[in-house]
């Protein structure tokens, strides 16, 4: 806890369970290659020439270019949880990378 009469509570040294370090990102875990074989082949073509110019990894490319495809197709769909809660299909991503990972140079080549 903070000091007395303060209101701020204090939990750096609480050991909370499960909670990261600041600035601490897990590893990548052991996986398979990212099935880009899955995507529409104009799609999936359009991954492999982005990688072969820029370099990047391509599970960043292929997030990238799902991001552009389903804000291309959001505005031909609606989904309707229950009768009053319809809205527009959506895709959201995050992508975490050093500086320098080439997260700007990727979103380009499909914006």
């Amino acid at each position: 806890m903070a000091g007395e009469g303060s209101s701020i509570l204090d939990l750096s040294d609480s050991g909370w369970i499960g909670a990261p370090k600041p600035g601490q990102i897990s590893p990548a875990p052991d996986r398979e290659p990212y099935p880009v074989e899955a995507f529409p082949a104009i799609a999936r073509d359009a991954v492999n020439e982005v990688q072969a110019y820029i370099k990047a990894p391509i599970p960043m490319i292929a997030c990238s270019a799902l991001s552009q495809m389903a804000l291309v197709a959001q505005g031909l769909a609606d989904v309707a949880r229950d009768s009053r809660l319809i809205s527009p299909g959506s895709l959201f991503t995050i992508v975490t990378a050093h500086s320098g990972e080439r997260k700007t140079a990727v979103d380009g080549a499909f914006s």
